[in-house]
């Protein structure tokens, strides 16, 4: 048992220190368990390995950046390198909190897996039993032997195999949401594109920020939403040259452009030809290509 300082207060803090790892895909740096005292934080400060926190009782303040978050059991949080980070034990119902250390080539595929990193730095967890007794586990499998060290090894795997299983669950629910708000948004666009509709009216419709909306199209689709729209209208007036002989204008304007000429720069650009061209050229390749009118 350790008794550590922190700041003006103090904790009662068990941790064991693993020197000898050997590993280099997943290398465990060390353990703990720490009963807080109200206030006791640590930091600002900068980390060489990562940590993960899993919060077992209270509450407490965890800082990373320029975000803040209010933690409390059933939560933890993830430390990365090199990131300046700030944590504090709650005035009236301070924090117990378990922890490992880590590195390794495999932590930030590992990571990415988990969905952790800058933006998500905070998750929750049911299981937060099960991932004490692992990591009071792991501090009582001391030595150097090679049993010890593959008994270590497993433990570990342990923590995250638990850990993947409850955020795997936070994340389907997470990836349903963000599905949901592309849905909304491409239906949105399909029933309104040919209105002079912008992105910031997408977003509003759905009700998220229009920097979220760029955020989830560009990771999802690959494309962004400005992009997206102007595809869908180019499309459509594409589907129009085809099957009718509206004026170029008048096609413009079904696509949402009030200018036929910002119109046609847009088509062209897309199509490498403008609008009268590409009729032009699907004429003569389909001369028998009936037409119809569209109201």
């Amino acid at each position: 048992l350790r008794t550590a300082a922190g700041g003006n207060t103090m904790e009662q803090a068990r941790v064991i220190e693993f020197s000898d790892e050997s590993r280099h895909d997943l290398e465990l740096c060390f353990a703990g368990i720490s009963q807080c005292e109200p206030q006791h934080s640590y930091g600002p400060a900068v980390r060489p390995n990562y940590l993960i926190h899993i919060v077992l009782k209270g509450k407490g303040q965890f800082s990373s950046g320029n975000a803040s978050y209010a933690l409390e059991a059933g939560q933890g949080f993830l430390i990365q390198p090199d990131k300046v980070t700030y944590y504090i034990a709650d005035r009236e119902d301070p924090w117990e909190y378990c922890w490992v250390g880590f590195r390794g080539n495999r932590v930030e595929e590992l990571l990415r897996e988990l969905d952790l990193g800058d933006e998500h730095p905070v998750f929750a967890c049911e299981q937060t039993g099960a991932l004490k007794s692992v990591i009071l586990d792991l501090m009582n499998i001391q030595g150097s032997h090679l049993a010890q060290r593959l008994h270590r090894d497993a433990m570990i795997m342990e923590f995250f195999s638990i850990l993947a299983s409850q955020l795997h669950v936070a994340s389907s629910a997470r990836d349903q949401e963000r599905n949901e708000y592309i849905r909304q948004a491409i239906t949105y666009i399909q029933g309104n594109y040919d209105q002079p509709v912008k992105v910031s009216d997408i977003a509003a419709h759905i009700g998220i920020e229009r920097s979220y909306l760029y955020l989830l199209f560009v990771e999802h689709l690959g494309i962004t939403p400005k992009n997206y729209l102007t595809t869908y209208r180019l499309t459509r007036a594409r589907e129009l040259l085809k099957v009718t002989d509206l004026p170029i204008a008048s096609i413009a304007e079904s696509c949402g452009y009030s200018d036929a000429l910002v119109f046609s720069k847009a088509f062209r650009q897309m199509y490498q030809m403008t609008p009268t061209a590409w009729r032009k050229t699907r004429n003569q390749l389909h001369p028998n290509h009936k037409k119809k009118q569209t109201a």
